[in-house]
């Protein structure tokens, strides 16, 4: 009778927790992406391989909701990033490196998150600024957002307390701090909270967004105290879309200021370039989005003022179905070499397979 019993407790499990599941509304969500690429840069032989998330990082997730009242709810994002071509973790290795936080959200008063987030700048902007967002290589619109990365939280700040109002006749507007933003500075080793607010590198954050009818237009800003006393770099982002019908084109302005570490290192190298009197710099985008059947072209031109960095691109992707998709992207251009004074090319070629569940 009791081993009975515990046979009917066992089968009752999957119903319990289908049960449960339902009543908090918990989504397993992700993405595969995966793709072959040749990568030539100047002076060197071109390099073949298999790349992870080349027009979408790769990703797999947990987010929840549970109806509190009839205008609040509260939610939760665990989300993890991986490499389909290694099975590796990515963010550092660590669990939940793109999203972990908890929050509540409501109609009325907005919504309020607290955990490891993205910036307001990533939030809201990559597919603003560009038709390649933060993908495709280095067609990636990283040298317009915020891209002294490492200052910012690498576009994901921990220890965060954001807040986004409800969206208004268009306008909405937030906010974010940092306790301490979790990457690494100079003269600022520490990347976990510790004892005395200065010994940490804490985040300041703002941002408005405008989306009404064809136009979608953002207004972000970040600040860092770096900890011990360190620099206090800072990123303007102002960025703006059009959609005319038959093609949506993009543009966006980014300045940054005070910076601790190289820009743009993950989309074009400039060695040489941070000194004590070169710390400032402003960058330009310029794309275009053309919807062509069950797929899209898509262009890009980016440049910067004091690195000196040119980045220009075509991709295309087709739909297959509604999650899944393949895709293929080139694009070529130049950093400074300031140590050897000189400019560096560089150019990528790839297709690859994007699917998402």
């Amino acid at each position: 009778m009791k081993i009975r019993g515990k046979a009917r407790a066992v089968h009752l499990l999957p119903a319990i927790f289908v049960c449960h599941a339902a009543a908090a509304q918990v989504t397993l969500y992700g993405v595969v992406d995966t793709g072959i690429i040749q990568d030539k840069t100047e002076g060197s032989r071109a390099r073949w391989g298999l790349d992870n998330g080349l027009y979408i990082p790769s990703r797999f997730g947990l987010r929840g909701v549970e109806r509190l009242t009839p205008d609040m709810t509260a939610f939760f994002v665990l989300e993890n990033g991986f490499a389909p071509d290694t099975g590796q973790a990515t963010n550092n290795g660590r669990l939940f490196g793109r999203n972990a936080y908890v929050g509540l959200r409501s109609a009325e008063w907005g919504e309020i998150r607290l955990g490891r987030s993205l910036n307001l700048t990533q939030l809201w902007t990559p597919a603003v600024v560009s038709p390649f967002g933060l993908g495709m290589g280095r067609n990636s619109a990283g040298t317009t957002l915020a891209f002294d990365d490492d200052a910012f939280g690498n576009g994901r700040v921990d220890n965060s307390v954001y807040y986004l109002s409800p969206m208004a006749r268009g306008l909405q507007w937030g906010m974010g701090y940092s306790f301490n933003i979790g990457t690494a500075l100079p003269g600022a080793p520490a990347t976990t909270e510790v004892a005395g607010a200065g010994a940490n590198s804490r985040m300041v954050d703002a941002g408005l967004r405008y989306v009404q009818g064809p136009w979608t237009a953002i207004l972000s800003y970040m600040r860092t105290q770096v900890a011990n006393g360190g620099s206090r770099p800072s990123s303007l982002t102002a960025v703006a879309s059009y959609d005319f019908g038959a093609f949506r084109l993009h543009a966006g302005y980014g300045r940054l200021r005070d910076a601790v570490t190289e820009p743009s290192g993950r989309v074009i190298p400039n060695p040489g370039w941070l000194t004590p009197q070169r710390k400032d710099d402003q960058a330009y985008t310029l794309g275009m989005t053309l919807p062509a059947g069950n797929g899209k072209w898509m262009a890009s031109y980016q440049r910067t003022t004091s690195s000196r960095i040119v980045s220009y691109g075509l991709g295309y992707y087709h739909g297959l179905s509604k999650r899944t998709g393949v895709y293929a992207f080139v694009n070529g251009g130049k950093g400074r070499d300031f140590i050897h004074d000189s400019n560096v090319s560089r150019r990528q070629f790839a297709v690859g397979v994007s699917h998402s569940f």
